[in-house]
Parts: C-alpha cells; sequence; structure tokens
C-alpha cells in the first residue's frame, strides 16, 4: 500500500532546485573551461615571444649560446652522475 503522505515524485521546488544546481554546475564549468583555453592561448603566446627572442640571442652570440649551453650540459652531468 502507497502512503498517500509520502509522494514518489520529487516536489516541483526541490526539482526546480535540483534544475538549478545543475545549471550552476554547468555554467561553472563553461567558465573554467573557457578560463583554461584562454590561459593556455596567452602561455603559447608568451612561449612563441620567448622562442623568437632565444633564437634572436643564438645567431647574435652563438659562442656565448653554445659556452652556456654546454656548461648547463655540464653541470647537470655532474649533478646527475653524484646522485648514482
Amino acid at each position: 500500500m502507497v502512503n498517500p503522505t509520502h509522494s514518489t515524485h520529487p516536489n516541483s521546488e526541490t526539482a526546480t532546485r535540483g534544475h538549478l544546481d545543475k545549471e550552476s554546475v554547468r555554467d561553472a564549468v563553461h567558465g573554467a573551461a573557457e578560463a583554461a583555453r584562454d590561459a593556455y592561448e596567452s602561455a603559447k603566446d608568451r612561449v612563441s615571444e620567448l622562442e623568437g627572442s632565444l633564437e634572436t640571442a643564438i645567431r647574435k652570440h652563438p659562442i656565448r649560446s653554445i659556452l652556456v649551453a654546454g656548461g648547463v650540459g655540464l653541470v647537470l652531468g655532474l649533478i646527475l652522475t653524484r646522485r648514482r
């Protein structure tokens, strides 16, 4: 026997609240996704700028660039071989 005071269907207020909660979550997720896309595009643009600057610096000072790269490689090699 079904209890007439206990409905198995959500009342309209609960259903509306649930719908609004889903909508709020959907909007928040959409906003976060859009912010992440904007941050990605901004970072991509910044990396492109840095890449251009680095390439220009290497072309202007090739010997210095080789020495710096060799020094960094030497230091990393020493650090990595001491850990073993």
